[in-house]
């Protein structure tokens, strides 16, 4: 069988399980959040090692899968809540949180290492990947990245930039996203340009923070990438004031031309020996090209959003991914 670590409204999963379906393949699919999807029990002795897990009130042993292809879901594994606890004190409520926290990430660490040992598509270990190491990594392989500083001071950052004017600034790794039952709020999400007077504030210190040297871009690119295979996209976002610094800066009322696009071999290649080095099966890369042609690296999302990409240039991803996971069955 074929495992799917999933969401439950990710359209790319939706398109790979309606081919499995044509092709009747079995498979299980778990979104995140689904209810009764709970690790039940762990079995560790000398003969045998296996992962035993309930959904929808069936229990499932993970030695019953061969390929296993996680998209953006998790195995859940239930701690008591702190409400429960009979102990009054907040210190010990927290002490008590900290632990099981750290119980539970025990735990899924294991269960995620015995994914190794399937053919497995993006280990949730790695949904998050450094970015900073990645662009480490990238520049080392010969790509070519924007010159970037981190600092936490106006002096210095001004200092190495040497009075350029056009220099951005984005998140070192993560959005700042905050959830509660009536809205779900996201701040800083895109690039953004630093003002020309940023460094004549009186205001010297700030938190660390990440500035690149603009680059002046003919197109973006956004790439997906899946056990060697690619499926590339240009991006026409400078055309439009509101997206010509990130495209993510989204105007649905004049929406960007996207084309595909063929990569050159060069940087295909070195493409995969990133993604080979940072041992990723399939995500979704960010570059620009610059006026002069010149590819620039941006990041890896492992677990980006790749369904409009499919739907504007017509790629059929998700039978690409379902045939793949077809191909790969009947290969165990």
């Amino acid at each position: 069988m074929i495992l799917i670590l999933s969401e439950k409204h990710d359209r790319i999963t939706d398109g790979v399980a309606s081919w499995l379906n044509h092709y009747n393949m079995p498979y299980l699919r778990i979104n995140e959040g689904d209810e009764f999807n709970v690790v039940d029990n762990i079995k560790i002795n000398n003969s045998e090692v296996d992962v035993f897990f309930r959904f929808n009130n069936k229990l499932y042993s993970l030695n019953c899968f061969d390929i296993i292809w996680c998209r953006r879901g998790n195995f859940f594994i239930s701690s008591p809540p702190l409400n429960k606890l009979s102990h009054d004190n907040t210190f010990i409520k927290n002490a008590v949180k900290k632990h099981l926290n750290s119980e539970v990430k025990t735990l899924m660490g294991f269960v995620y290492n015995l994914f190794n040992d399937k053919f497995v598509i993006n280990n949730p270990l790695k949904y998050n990947v450094n970015k900073l190491i990645v662009l480490h990594k990238a520049a080392k392989l010969g790509l070519k990245i924007p010159e970037t500083y981190i600092s936490k001071d106006n002096i210095s950052t001004s200092s190495y930039f040497n009075g350029k004017k056009k220099i951005i600034t984005k998140n070192i790794q993560d959005i700042l996203q905050h959830q509660n039952e009536e809205q779900n709020i996201l701040i800083g999400q895109a690039t953004t340009k630093v003002p020309y007077n940023f460094f004549n504030k009186k205001r010297k210190e700030f938190f660390y923070s990440l500035f690149q040297k603009e680059i002046e871009k003919k197109y973006e690119l956004r790439i997906f990438y899946f056990k060697d295979y690619f499926f590339s996209a240009a991006i026409f976002s400078q055309n439009n004031d509101k997206t010509r610094i990130d495209f993510r800066n989204y105007d649905f009322s004049h929406q960007n031309r996207i084309l595909p696009y063929t990569l050159n071999n060069s940087l295909e290649n070195k493409l995969k020996k990133l993604m080979h080095e940072l041992s990723l099966e399939s995500g979704s890369i960010d570059m620009i090209i610059d006026k002069n042609n010149e590819a620039y690296f941006l990041e890896v999302n492992p677990v980006g959003q790749l369904e409009w990409i499919n739907k504007s240039c017509n790629f059929y991803i998700e039978k690409f991914i379902a045939d793949f996971l077809k191909n790969a069955i009947k290969k165990r």
